[in-house]
């Protein structure tokens, strides 16, 4: 079910060292794949994941018993003997979630801030934003007052349609390149990465448009957003980030 990929995954989900923690951002096919669930729930020890509210039965159809399901707000920390605590916060986003013909927002779509202590205590603690799915708004000024400045975030920047009407209809529920730095100048990020574009035909524009309109837009944003600064990666690519980016 679902749109076809437009290009093969670059790896498959067997193939990922362990993880820890997954968030899901919300249940359509493009962002949550049944077969990747239910492989990475047989890993041992098996990750723990987070989703928004109304998703948790889902998961559970998939295999996965240890799900924490949350509302917008809400907050959890996960304690570990060997290592720093890590907080999981739920936050708002612009979207809409459907899976099935008669399930339109029965369930929460959400993006996520994954959060650790520092061992510098003057300085803020290392955080990552993960954007999912959502059209620009408010909210991202608000998180960045709140959960700034993070460290590393990645943000949507594709799907916003060619023709006028098809834009019209989008932004409610997708960003555009401009959208996307100006959403990278809100949180207040240090670094960004662009996720949402070159995978999946959902739109017309051309599937390989959006980083070039990434570069143009960062040229013209007030102040301007430097290339290193917001980041598109090759597919399968792989960048090792410093934990505390000074």
């Amino acid at each position: 079910y679902g749109p076809a990929r437009e290009r093969p995954s670059p790896l498959q989900a067997d193939e990922l060292p362990k993880i820890d923690v997954v968030v899901v951002s919300h249940n359509h096919y493009d962002h949550l794949d049944r077969f990747s669930v239910e492989a990475l729930a047989k890993q041992r020890p098996p990750p723990m994941w987070f989703v928004p509210l109304g998703m948790k039965s889902w998961m559970a159809e998939c295999g996965v018993r240890n799900c924490v399901e949350m509302d917008w707000s809400e907050a959890s920390v996960l304690e570990d003997s060997e290592r720093p605590s890590l907080t999981v916060r739920c936050i708002p986003c612009q979207h809409w979630c459907r899976r099935g013909l008669f399930d339109e927002n029965k369930c929460l779509w959400a993006s996520w801030i994954c959060s650790t202590s520092s061992e510098d205590k003057n300085a803020p603690p290392p955080s990552f934003f993960f954007g999912g799915d959502t059209g620009y708004c408010n909210i991202f000024t608000k998180v960045g007052k709140t959960c700034g400045p993070i460290s590393l975030a990645a943000i949507p920047i594709g799907a916003y349609g060619s023709t006028a009407l098809e834009k019209q209809l989008m932004k409610p529920s997708h960003m555009d390149p401009a959208e996307a730095v100006q959403c990278h100048l809100d949180l207040g990020a240090r670094r960004s990465i662009a996720i949402h574009w070159g995978t999946f035909r959902l739109t017309s524009e051309d599937l390989l448009e959006p980083p070039s309109l990434l570069r143009e837009a960062c040229q013209r944003a007030e102040p301007a957003v430097a290339e290193d600064e917001f980041l598109v990666l090759q597919h399968g690519e792989t960048r090792k980030f410093p934990l505390q980016d000074r």
